[in-house]
C-alpha cells in the first residue's frame, strides 16, 4: 500500500480517463451493487489516481482540434454502446488513435456495426453470436463463461499476470483478421499491429448464433478455443500513412477490446479477478504498469460460483457420501461391540 501511494503521489500530474457518452453506454454514476452500471469500475480507477469523467465525441473533437496533446485523455473507454456512430464520428476516434490515444472498447454481440468497422482498421474482429463453453461455465448457464488459469485459458500478459479466474456472462469472441505474416511491417521490421489475446474459451466451446437451440452446428458456427479479449499495440498512424516517430522510436497507441461489458458492471466486477482485469487494462493503456502489480487488494463479499460438476459433487457428497460413511462406521462399531 505504501509503495502504491508513493507511485501515485510522485506522478507529475493526474492522468485523465474518459468514458464516451451519448450512445446509450453504461452509466458511470450508478453505484448500485446489483445493477448494470459502472460506478464501481469508476471507483477502481479513482483509487489509481485517475481523473474520470464522461465525454461526447464532439467534445473529443474539440480537444483534438486544439492540437495540445496535454489536453488529450490518457485513455478513452467505450462501454457497451447501443447506438451507432456516423462516419465523421468514427473518423474522430481514428484521429484520436493517430495522435497516440488509447481506447478500451467493451462490446456485446449486438454492438452497432460502425464500431466493428472502426476496429477492422487494425485487423480486429468481433465474432457473431454468444460464446458457450461446456467445460468451464457457471451452472446452469453455458454462456456464463468461467475462465480459469488451470484450464490454460489465460495467456501470460502484463494485464492478466498471475490471474486465476475471471467471469464473463454472455461474451462474444474477439479475433484477428490478419496473421502476423500478413500484417505490414516498417522498414525496421516493426509490426504495424501487434495483438495478444488475454483470455480463451476451452476446446469444448463455440460461438452460438441460435439462442433457441444451444448446440454446435459445424456448418454455421465457429468452434473453440476462441479469444474473449485482445490487447493490441499499434503504430499511431493508419497503415499506409506516413509514420510518426518520437525521439526514442515510433509513436504507439494501445487498444484493448473485450467481447463482454457485463464483467465490469457493478453486479459482476467483484467476482474473482474481474475488477483487476478492468483496472489493469486501463493501467496498460496509460502505461502505468507499476500499478498493475501493486494495486491494493480489497476485502469484498465474494459469491461461491460452482460449475455443474462441482455443484453435483458437493450435493451428493454432502447428502449421501458423508452420511453413508458415518452410518457405516456406526454399524461397524456396533457389530464389533455386539
Amino acid at each position: 500500500d505504501i509503495i502504491t501511494g508513493l507511485l501515485v503521489v510522485s506522478q507529475l500530474k493526474q492522468k485523465m480517463v474518459l468514458f464516451l457518452s451519448g450512445h446509450d453506454e453504461r452509466d458511470i454514476t450508478d453505484f448500485d451493487q446489483n445493477s448494470n452500471g459502472y460506478g464501481l469500475a469508476v471507483n477502481a480507477l479513482v483509487r489509481d489516481n485517475y481523473i474520470v469523467n464522461n465525454i461526447t465525441i464532439s467534445e473529443l473533437g474539440n480537444l483534438l482540434a486544439s492540437g495540445d496533446p496535454e489536453n488529450f485523455p490518457a485513455a478513452l473507454i467505450i462501454a457497451d454502446p447501443k447506438e451507432p456512430i456516423n462516419q465523421s464520428q468514427s473518423q474522430l476516434l481514428t484521429e484520436y488513435i493517430n495522435f497516440g490515444g488509447n481506447i478500451f472498447l467493451l462490446v456485446e454481440s449486438d454492438a452497432p456495426e460502425e464500431y466493428l468497422t472502426f476496429l477492422a482498421q487494425w485487423g480486429i474482429i468481433v465474432g457473431n453470436g454468444t460464446l458457450v463453453d461446456t467445460i468451464s461455465y457457471v451452472a446452469p448457464s453455458l454462456d456464463f463463461l468461467q475462465v480459469k488459469n488451470t484450464n490454460l485459458q489465460i495467456p501470460e500478459h502484463p494485464i492478466t499476470h498471475n490471474f486465476d479466474v475471471m467471469y464473463f456472462p454472455g461474451a462474444s469472441y474477439i479475433g484477428m483478421s490478419l496473421s502476423d505474416e500478413e500484417i505490414p511491417i516498417t522498414p525496421e521490421g516493426v509490426l504495424y499491429v501487434n495483438s495478444k489475446p488475454l483470455a480463451f474459451t476451452t476446446i469444448n466451446s463455440w460461438s452460438e448464433t441460435d439462442s433457441e437451440v444451444v448446440s454446435f452446428d459445424q456448418k454455421t458456427e465457429t468452434p473453440g478455443p476462441l479469444p474473449i479479449a485482445m490487447a493490441s499495440q499499434v503504430i499511431s498512424t493508419m497503415i499506409g500513412e506516413p509514420k510518426m516517430k518520437t525521439d526514442d522510436g515510433y509513436l504507439y497507441s494501445h487498444i484493448v477490446v473485450i467481447g463482454d461489458s457485463d464483467f465490469a458492471s457493478n453486479k459482476y466486477i467483484t467476482s474473482s479477478r474481474n475488477q483487476d482485469l478492468f483496472a489493469n487494462s486501463v493501467n496498460w493503456l496509460t502505461k502505468d504498469t507499476e500499478l498493475i502489480s501493486l494495486r491494493v487488494k480489497e476485502t469484498v463479499f465474494r459469491e461461491l460460483v460452482l460449475t455443474k460438476n462441482e455443484r453435483a459433487f458437493i450435493r451428493w457428497s454432502g447428502w449421501l457420501l458423508m452420511p453413508s460413511i458415518i452410518g457405516s462406521l456406526g454399524i461397524l462399531a456396533w457389530w464389533r461391540r455386539r
